[in-house]
């Protein structure tokens, strides 16, 4: 996934630095062709759901597409094709319009992949670098915002083949948005809705410590100084106060759990939010509300990690569990756990044969365990 998305800010780049054509969308027949990079034994498969999409919106916007008969011959024919840097001659580019009747080709170089989780779904990203060919030889290219990314979250799916569908469609989707085509029905990213499962720790079998991942620290100096807010005024002072630092494993991210002290008069009201960072931006990109409530046990955050990557960020104070879908901005589950009445409390993630795991261990000793799964399932 690393090298995939490395490749996708490559083409990202690129596609900032070669101009999308003008003129691009007036070819009247074009040859598409695909090449799925990467993909090993799916990558007909994606070849395939690609080229119909491809398919599909240059027709919704006049343009007639080579038969795929006739393309699939072009891409045999023309093997140096498949090198993303080859440069067509006028002269080279005058024999296959002759040829094929073709005003342009659109080369797509995909690159798709599909990540089992052990809670049970798949995860997949895809990404299009879409060239266009034209009558004079020029080569132009567009390439969309990496998906898996802040705003462009990964494609869900209960079947590798489900998610991989949908991110391919969206990739395509959004290198032909880009290059100036009207899209009429926009392929939306593919969500499954999770929830927390309590569960007996006997079932998670040995917690092993070479499986476990634990909070990885933060270092406030790499927040911005606005994220820490005080405000005062003649009846009521509010102050802002760090509970809980983390970093996410690839360090993309920062979670800061923040504790807010309000006093009015006499009274003093505490409140807990969760604050996500963008740490190459240095900027804030979400906020969650954590606990207000006055119930048994204490509201502070006691313990905060993300999960797997930064895509799903937990927490626990002294009477809930909450855990965020942070790509989405969503609450995943909030487990009540004011009957622990803790004080203090580590979070830790474990990666088993029997899936992936969650685990509560209170200053009392005792261990509370949850897995993540798809809702209706397990």
């Amino acid at each position: 996934m690393k090298n995939c998305m490395r490749m996708a800010v490559l083409f990202w780049l690129i596609g900032f630095l070669i101009p999308i054509p003008a003129d691009a969308g007036e070819a009247k027949t074009v040859a598409v062709i695909v090449y799925a990079q990467g993909a090993g034994q799916d990558e007909k498969v994606v070849s395939r759901v690609a080229q119909t999409r491809l398919e599909q919106i240059l027709g919704d916007n006049g343009v007639t597409v080579l038969d795929q008969e006739k393309s699939q011959e072009l891409k045999k024919s023309w093997k140096k094709l498949e090198d993303p840097g080859f440069l067509l001659t006028a002269e080279d580019f005058v024999k296959a319009a002759q040829k094929y009747k073709i005003d342009g080709i659109y080369r797509v170089y995909l690159k798709a992949e599909a990540v089992a989780a052990p809670e049970q779904f798949f995860t997949a990203t895809a990404h299009a670098d879409l060239r266009f060919v034209n009558e004079d030889a020029k080569v132009t290219a567009v390439s969309p915002i990496p998906m898996g990314t802040v705003g462009n979250p990964p494609s869900d799916g209960l079947t590798a083949s489900a998610a991989m569908t949908n991110a391919v469609q969206r990739a395509v989707d959004s290198s032909l948005e880009k290059a100036g085509y009207k899209i009429g029905d926009a392929v939306a990213p593919r969500k499954l809705n999770f929830e927390l499962k309590p569960v007996d720790v006997a079932a998670i079998g040995i917690l092993d410590a070479s499986t476990a991942m634990h909070r990885v620290p933060a270092d406030p100096k790499q927040l911005p100084s606005s994220l820490l807010r005080t405000s005062a005024d003649a009846t009521e002072r509010t102050t802002d106060e760090f509970a809980c630092l983390a970093q996410s494993p690839d360090k993309a991210m920062i979670a800061a759990g923040i504790r807010t002290r309000t006093q009015f008069r006499m009274n003093i009201k505490w409140n807990t939010t969760m604050r996500l960072v963008d740490a190459a931006e240095n900027k804030l990109v979400v906020e969650f509300d954590v606990d207000s409530g006055a119930r048994r046990g204490t509201t502070k955050m006691l313990d905060c990690m993300f999960v797997n990557n930064w895509r799903y960020l937990a927490a626990v104070t002294g009477n809930t569990l909450m855990m965020w879908d942070t790509e989405r901005g969503t609450v995943v589950s909030q487990i009540d756990m004011a009957d622990r009445s803790l004080d203090s409390a580590s979070l830790a993630y474990y990666r088993t044969k029997n899936g992936g795991f969650l685990v509560v261990e209170g200053n009392d000793a005792k261990k509370s365990a949850f897995q993540l799964v798809v809702k209706g399932k397990g």
